[in-house]
């Protein structure tokens, strides 16, 4: 945790009051030129110096690269601030060198912002009270931090009743250069009022007349330590998609950059190590000292190198700077999230410098996204011109690229639910319970609705593309080994192209299901035809009919003739006659029911069959001499065979009818004069049970909840 503001730039390393002999060196590359020229710490000047680099003439060096044909430095300033030596021995590669914080007697102040700067004794006065001092608007409770830059010193605002970070020069190294620096950066931070820099709140000086910068009190965490940390605790606040946080912290250092350009300032330094992450979610970009006014032609050429040679682009080692050296140096900070490392990466500053200038596009490995590996190597090109436009063209490629990143995600998630799919698929069903079949199109619903999200999000995303044909096959060949030709030519129909060993198997499914449907259409026929439900209800009214018929007969004949029984064959035959016509005109405007089934058509076959052997018997009487006792009894014999076959043939609850007629054989053998009687008795009783049978088979069905398929028929 960074309860403050500070530079970061590392400090000398020193032991006081001892003589200490380091070999430092001057240091110039080639493509196959190292040279090293050692001086002693006694030929050194300014050995106190907080800040470690110093400024060597290296002219003979440059002159022997260019005499190689492959010059280093496109101007002789930048090779001279670029020759560096530590006397704590090697140089700190991501460390940022600044040359405006050299002695003045080496490096006259500079003034690279263009516009005035105002010197510190032309600053309003700043009242600073020390610790335990009531004096002063500023009260200083403690130190906080020290860099390259200065000191940072925590103090209470008394009227506001804030805490507030206060930046002063180091003391005893209080000279122009370092004051006029502290100046510069207040003034540039000063403009600049985004949420994602650092405000400031007063610029101005102390009593003794040195600059002090005021600003905001800011705590939390590096940035750079989140990133080589893996375990660090910053990283218990924050769950999911650790890149994409990382992508979406980027975007808003992006947007305070982008803020900084529209103001016509350019950065030089952006780097994790710049980044303050607030405890609160909030992200700061630091360090803004370095920084510089651009011209209205939006380019600057400074006089000097400044900046972090790990992540430098090409043209800060001599040439004209623009937005796009920030650019770079955003797409720089991308590749150390990627990879956990710097862009320009190597044991020596040599090996950096030489990096940096060629800036060749970095071979990413293989999980690294290729978007982001892309995107990385357009935002590092080594010329500007080939680089994002702009920082909102920068930016917006990674929005779209988090976009895709939860397309991906999404894509990862229906991935093993399609592995569930194959796994069912290799089982190869053929049939398969109903619960089974609902858990598969869950499985295959998830799937395809991930993936078609993924698409809404991505539409050019191939991987999700392919596994949503990959699912829809997986779905096809399940409905096709389970015969559902209708689904699966529902899924075939969602691909761009249809294999022809499918379009084979669908013939062939169809071939075999339409000779099943004629064989199920046979059974159901016979089925529907052997059905007594069918036309029951008509039947057993119809019944009822006929017995009604019988005592009507009988009645009519009775009263034209005058006697209760018939006593000639003539009476028997035309009573006979008689109700033989009457079935017959019933049964042809009722035809639609007695031969809508083949059990109808069987039984009103019997019953006409049993009325013909009726009229033949009682012909017979006209010709041969016989009893009407006789001819009744015949009567009785063919109506109980015709219903004895009903009732083996068709309903065995019929079985009471050829009873009731056998019985009238038996009672007129006994009582032959009663003949006439018994078989009009045996005849309504016989033929009211068959329509009693009848309605109950209805109403059985029904109680049972098996109500006829075709209830219209059946009533």
């Amino acid at each position: 945790m960074l309860p403050f503001l500070m530079d970061h730039r590392p400090r000398a390393s020193t032991n006081s009051g001892k003589s200490r002999h380091s070999h430092l060196s001057f240091l110039s590359i080639g493509t196959h030129c190292q040279e090293k020229h050692t001086l002693t710490p006694s030929t050194l000047p300014f050995r106190d110096d907080p800040f470690p680099f110093r400024l060597y003439s290296t002219s003979k060096l440059q002159r022997s690269d260019v005499r190689r044909g492959k010059p280093l430095f496109n101007d002789p300033k930048i090779e001279q601030t670029l020759t560096l030596a530590s006397e704590a021995g090697d140089l700190p590669l991501d460390s940022t060198i600044n040359p405006l914080l050299m002695d003045v007697s080496l490096h006259p102040p500079a003034q690279e912002d263009g516009p005035y700067t105002p010197t510190v004794a032309t600053l309003p006065l700043l009242p600073i009270g020390e610790r335990d001092s009531e004096e002063g608007e500023f009260q200083v409770l403690d130190v906080v931090g020290s860099g390259g830059m200065g000191v940072v010193v925590l103090a209470q605002q008394n009227t506001l009743r804030r805490q507030v970070a206060i930046k002063r020069p180091h003391p005893g190294k209080q000279d122009a250069n370092r004051m006029q620096a502290l100046v510069r950066e207040g003034i540039l931070t000063g403009k600049l009022e985004h949420p994602n820099i650092v405000p400031v709140h007063f610029l101005g000086r102390t009593e003794d007349g040195h600059p002090a910068l005021v600003m905001k009190r800011i705590s939390g965490t590096s940035w750079k330590d989140l990133i080589h940390d893996e375990n660090h605790p910053g990283w218990s606040k924050i769950q999911g998609d650790r890149l994409g946080w990382h992508l979406r912290v980027l975007i808003q250092v992006s947007n305070a950059i982008e803020f900084a350009h529209s103001q016509g300032i350019l950065h030089r330094d952006i780097k994790p190590g710049n980044v303050m992450l607030g405890d609160f979610g909030e992200v700061y970009l630091l360090d803004w000292g370095i920084g510089l006014q651009l011209n209205q032609d939006g380019s600057v050429t400074p006089p000097s190198f400044a900046g972090t040679p790990s992540y430098m682009a090409p043209e800060m080692l001599g040439g004209t700077l623009s937005p796009q050296t920030d650019i770079y140096l955003l797409g720089a900070t991308l590749h150390e999230i990627l990879t956990g490392k710097t862009r320009h990466a190597g044991d020596s500053i040599q090996e950096v410098i030489w990096q940096a200038k060629h800036s060749k596009p970095y071979d990413y490995p293989s999980h690294i996204p290729l978007e982001l590996a892309a995107l990385c190597n357009r935002a590092t090109a080594l010329t500007p011109d080939t680089r994002f436009p702009n920082v909102a063209a920068f930016r917006e490629a990674i929005e779209i690229h988090l976009e895709h990143r939860s397309a991906i995600s999404l894509a990862d998630t229906a991935q093993s639910r399609l592995q569930e799919l194959e796994a069912k698929v290799e089982q190869g069903w053929v049939t398969i319970t109903t619960e089974e079949r609902l858990q598969l199109h869950e499985i295959a619903t998830e799937c395809r609705f991930a993936l078609r999200e993924a698409l809404k999000r991505w539409p050019e995303y191939a991987n999700a593309r392919d596994q949503l044909r990959q699912c829809t096959e997986l779905m096809v060949q399940i409905e096709l080994n389970l015969g559902n030709i209708s689904s699966a030519e529902l899924l075939l129909a969602e691909l761009d192209e249809i294999p022809e060993h499918w379009n084979e198997r669908l013939s062939q499914l169809r071939a075999e299901q339409e000779s099943n449907s004629l064989a199920k259409e046979r059974l159901q026929t016979i089925e529907h035809n052997l059905d007594q439900r069918v036309g029951s209800t008509r039947r057993s009214w119809l019944m009822a009919v006929l017995a009604s018929l019988i005592v009507m007969t009988a009645t009519v004949y009775s009263l034209l003739v005058g006697k209760i029984f018939v006593t000639t064959p003539q009476g028997a035959f035309g009573t006979g006659l008689a109700l033989v016509v009457m079935s017959a005109i019933i049964a042809y405007f009722y035809r639609g029911v007695l031969l809508q089934t083949e059990l109808n058509r069987n039984l009103t076959s019997i019953y006409f069959a049993g009325c013909t052997g009726v009229i033949l018997s009682r012909s017979i009487a006209f010709f041969v001499p016989t009893s009407l006792a006789a001819t009744f009894m015949v009567d009785m014999i063919v109506m109980g065979m015709g219903f004895a076959i009903a009732t083996l043939t068709v309903e065995p609850k019929l079985f009471l009818s050829p009873i009731i007629f056998f019985a009238g054989i038996v009672a007129t053998a006994i009582w032959p004069s009663w003949s006439y009687f018994i078989v009009i008795v045996a005849s309504v009783f016989g033929i009211l049970w068959i329509s009693v049978v009848w309605q109950k088979i209805e109403r059985g069905y029904t109680t049972q909840g098996s109500v006829s398929k075709q209830p219209s028929q059946s009533n």
